[in-house]
């Protein structure tokens, strides 16, 4: 399948090398569904990231350019706190994690139309405060799968009102859930 002019991968979120190319062929798992992603091939001593597995070309392109973007953002988002706030050598997560308190209760009462910038306010802290932690892009990312991971396993309460606050059940000291 040809990727169209409109639609190519961009450069390497993580070397920067505009070698990416879109790879694909039947899953691993299920040789009926196709599989597709995006890898680098600028320099292979150094980077040869590999794209999010998607089924379509379009979908494998779109995972790949978003994180581009994402890592974009982050370099940007770290040069400006940094320059503004400390380097992240003299400065630590609970600083930002003090300050997400205070945004996320102005997300909470914020009018609707400007609860979005509010919501914003809230990532760039949490990426300040996993940055100063000493995580990188990658680590965040994979840790939040890994917290996914744990999320699906746990039980949820079914039917509550559509602004409460959902909350896993929690096992007690005898065991029972809570």
């Amino acid at each position: 399948m040809a990727v169209s002019d409109e639609l190519k991968p961009g450069p390497c979120p993580f070397c920067g090398s505009d070698k990416t190319a879109v790879c694909g062929g039947p899953s691993l798992v299920d040789p009926d569904t196709p599989q597709f992603y995006v890898e680098c091939n600028g320099n292979r001593k150094q980077c040869a990231a590999l794209g999010p597995d998607a089924t379509t070309e379009a979908e494998a392109i779109a995972r790949w350019n978003a994180a581009g973007q994402i890592q974009k953002f982050w370099k940007e988002q770290s040069e400006w706190s940094q320059q503004t706030f400390g380097a992240d050598s003299d400065r630590g997560p609970i600083g930002p994690l003090k300050h997400l308190e205070k945004e996320a209760r102005e997300a909470y009462e914020a009018a609707p139309e400007n609860r979005a910038l509010e919501i914003v306010d809230c990532l760039f802290l949490s990426f300040d405060a996993a940055r100063r932690h000493g995580l990188t892009l990658g680590g965040l990312v994979e840790l939040c799968f890994t917290k996914l991971a744990i999320n699906r396993s746990r039980e949820w309460p079914k039917n509550l009102p559509p602004d409460s606050a959902v909350e896993h059940y929690r096992t007690n000291a005898e065991g029972r859930q809570g």
